[in-house]
């Protein structure tokens, strides 16, 4: 199912996957699926992995486009090779090439 919404922005910044920020039709499920990963990432990592979803913030930009698994390495967290890699797959700019919910309940971390 495809939703586009005029001029209505529902949920917080930080939440919201680029595509939904955008002017092109997006799968809500995909959408939803974000906004859980973004709650996830902040129960594992104590803090948000970015102010905003826009591809002028440059962190967003950075993590998204390929850049999580550098980011979280080098981070001061202590994080698992498992979950930077599960994080790594799911965050990606092009929502075709994210984790599904099936993959990630698969995922060696959940092991």
């Amino acid at each position: 199912m495809l939703i586009r919404q005029e001029k209505i922005i529902f949920g917080r910044l930080v939440n919201l996957p680029f595509e939904s920020l955008s002017e092109l039709a997006f799968d809500g499920y995909s959408v939803d699926l974000w906004a859980v990963m973004i709650t996830f990432y902040r129960l594992v990592t104590g803090q948000l992995p970015w102010e905003c979803a826009r591809i002028t913030n440059d962190l967003f930009k950075s993590t998204c486009l390929g850049g999580m698994k550098k980011s979280l390495e080098e981070s001061d967290l202590d994080l698992s090779p498992d979950l930077i890699d599960l994080l790594d797959k799911f965050f990606k700019f092009d929502p075709r090439k994210r984790l599904g919910l099936a993959e990630i309940l698969r995922h060696p971390w959940f092991s």
